[in-house]
């Protein structure tokens, strides 16, 4: 670890500074240092800067200079256990899949499970604890051809996932080359959910060949950021499995349809080198930085109704007032005690809306975030004569 590094992911799950138009072969930017990728490779090599990262490692990349960001030795992980999909939550947690049983402090991770690593720092050493995020089995990973390959999570908490084989889960049935998606029942809970197909390759032109097989992605905003398991051709654009290429969406789900950008994203070739084998590694598994604005909304708020008195002023109860969309393990707390409502306007009338002001956020992550400011319902009744 010859390389330190201190800065911190910002997640997410999510807005990229990396912007696409709609339409085929749209020029996409590849990474920045304002907007960096972070990639695992299936085996040991060496980039400028890092020499001898292993494929239970981490790296990151800001479009000229590379850095060590997650060295898996630290935290216990072993020669071979490679590091096949992962996912930034926050700037301390990452979601992670390995592509063998792995057991980490007596506790036994399959290649269909979903694993949660907490950082107490990412470098210049690795400390931190690893967890079960979601047990493949319970929602329907349950045989090796749904053995997870790739892996990223969208705004709303939702898990996009690939599998190494074609997968039969509740409700859907896919190819390997396919996307699913993962809803869970209940926000931040990855125990009970439902499943649908959200990117067809077959619609496409992808996964013609065993070797079009999707085995690394994320999605910012609508471009999808892919990688294959090998050679791909679709047409506008062509590479190896140590490249990634680039797909702009107007649809997804069972009518697919999306635009392939004529550029690679990533060019693997011109800047990794193995450090044994045939003069090629393959990438495993890449995720890409988000910026701040992450989406917040709050429900439980209610407002008294009352009697007419020539004003929009209204009394409004915070007591139950809950926050929706936080990421993670992030530090992010609703604050009420400047919120205030008001009717949308006197008149007398039933259900009227009452629109909420004055929360703010406090807390570690809270930058990372926007606050969508609330409304709730209530009367205004006729004021009585004497």
């Amino acid at each position: 670890m010859s390389n330190t590094f201190h800065t911190k992911v910002r997640y997410f799950f999510i807005f990229a500074l990396l912007v696409a138009f709609a339409i085929p072969g749209a020029a996409y930017a590849a990474p920045t240092p304002s907007a960096p990728m972070y990639v695992s490779f299936d085996g040991a090599g060496s980039v400028p800067g890092v020499t001898g990262f292993a494929d239970d490692d981490i790296l990151r990349f800001d479009g000229t200079n590379w850095a060590l960001y997650f060295d898996g030795s630290d935290v216990g992980l072993g020669s071979g256990q490679d590091i096949t999909a992962f996912a930034f939550l926050d700037s301390d947690n990452a979601l992670m899949v390995f592509d063998e049983t792995v057991i980490i402090n007596a506790v036994e991770y399959t290649s269909n499970d979903i694993v949660l690593f907490h950082a107490d720092s990412w470098m210049p050493q690795t400390l931190g604890s690893f967890s079960l995020f979601m047990d493949g089995p319970t929602v329907g990973l349950d045989t090796s051809a749904d053995r997870i390959d790739a892996l990223s999570i969208l705004p709303d908490g939702s898990l996009l996932i690939s599998t190494t084989g074609n997968p039969a889960v509740p409700g859907v049935t896919a190819l390997e080359a396919d996307i699913l998606k993962f809803t869970p029942t209940t926000p931040g809970n990855y125990t009970a959910g439902t499943w649908e197909l959200y990117f067809d390759a077959s619609d496409v032109s992808l996964g013609e060949t065993a070797d079009e097989d999707v085995t690394a992605l994320d999605v910012v905003n609508s471009v999808f950021h892919l990688a294959t398991l090998g050679a791909f051709n679709v047409g506008t654009v062509s590479g190896e499995n140590e490249d990634i290429f680039t797909c702009t969406a107007t649809s997804t789900g069972d009518n697919t349809v999306c635009g392939y950008d004529a550029a690679l994203y990533f060019d693997g070739s011109s800047h990794v080198t193995p450090l044994t084998g045939d003069g090629q590694i393959a990438l495993d598994a890449f995720s890409l930085d988000r910026v701040t604005g992450l989406p917040l909304t709050v429900s439980g708020i209610t407002a008294a109704n009352k009697v007419y008195n020539g004003t929009t002023t209204a009394i409004i109860n915070t007591g139950s007032a809950t926050l929706n969309g936080v990421q993670g393990l992030d530090d992010v707390t609703l604050v009420t005690t400047g919120a205030t409502g008001a009717f949308v306007n006197a008149n007398v009338g039933t259900g009227k809306t009452v629109q909420i002001s004055g929360l703010t956020l406090s807390g570690a992550d809270a930058g990372k975030y926007t606050l969508t400011q609330p409304t709730t319902t209530a009367d205004i009744t006729k004021a009585p004569l004497t």
